[in-house]
């Protein structure tokens, strides 16, 4: 298993969506304004084994602080660059932060590969897709996309992005799959993390790596499994508290799991 681990800078007119399109909801920062930029980690976990960790530098579009922007990019990877497909002001502005982007290219000598993002599709639209490409392809960007936090397929919108990112800064690895991974933001997850933390045969804390990619993984037998373990969950609450003490539920930490189903799996 590879890990990698990349920064990516997000940019785009103020109220385009850039925040909410990378949590997948409606969010107010209020520590934004002081700086100019916040910090983003997202984590696309790839063809069941690899991880690709993004650090998303989040700019703030203001003029104060357009002059700190060469500094938020230095280093960076790519650029995702977010547009509000209802406001055709915004669509106008992306020029602009192109330039911003291809400076840091520039300095680094590297190839920096910018992606282009328009939200809010559920309002008006006031800028086609049509016109996303035709700019897209004025300017030699990598990538396309419209999205929306209100659409039912957001997240497999998002995975698309990122799926094409990963393939664009590494053009000889083809991603099969991929599913993404936002810490503390998955209450989901978070719930699945808490319920089975702890080995149910030795008591000791699951390996949280381990329980991260499991969760996530897109092999139908594993999350067939992850599911019913998600309805037990739910179920769980509604039995009386005697019951609890009665039965134990859990994964098998990586020792256990070796010791006492391995050796059978080889025998059977």
């Amino acid at each position: 298993m590879k890990s990698y681990k990349l920064k990516v800078v997000l940019g785009g007119s103020e109220l385009a969506g850039k925040t909410s399109f990378i949590l997948g909801k409606n969010v107010s920062e209020p520590d934004f304004n002081q700086i100019g930029v916040s910090f983003k980690p997202i984590e696309c976990l790839v063809n069941n084994g690899d991880s690709y960790k993004f650090v998303v530098w989040d700019l703030k579009a203001s003029s104060r602080f357009q002059f700190l922007y060469p500094i938020f990019c230095r280093g960076a990877s790519a650029g995702l660059l977010v547009f509000d497909v209802s406001n055709y002001s915004s669509f106008q502005e992306v020029p602009e932060w192109i330039k911003v982007f291809r400076n840091n290219e520039k300095i680094s000598k590297k190839t920096f590969p910018i992606i282009l993002i328009g939200t809010k599709t559920d309002k008006e639209n006031k800028v086609s897709f049509e016109d996303a490409i035709d700019l897209a392809e004025e300017y030699d960007l990598n990538g396309v996309f419209f999205t929306s936090v209100h659409e039912s397929k957001r997240t497999k919108t998002k995975e698309a992005i990122f799926k094409h990112l990963i393939e664009n800064l590494e053009p000889s690895y083809r991603v099969k799959n991929l599913s993404i991974f936002v810490p503390k933001e998955d209450e989901l997850f978070q719930k699945f993390l808490k319920f089975f933390s702890i080995c149910p045969v030795c008591q000791k804390k699951n390996h949280f790596e381990s329980l991260k990619s499991f969760y996530y993984s897109r092999d139908p037998i594993l999350v067939e499994l992850k599911n019913r373990l998600i309805d037990f969950i739910e179920e769980s609450n509604t039995l009386p508290k005697k019951l609890h003490s009665r039965f134990k539920l859990g994964i098998p930490c990586c020792s256990c799991f070796k010791k006492f189903f391995e050796i059978r799996l080889q025998h059977s």
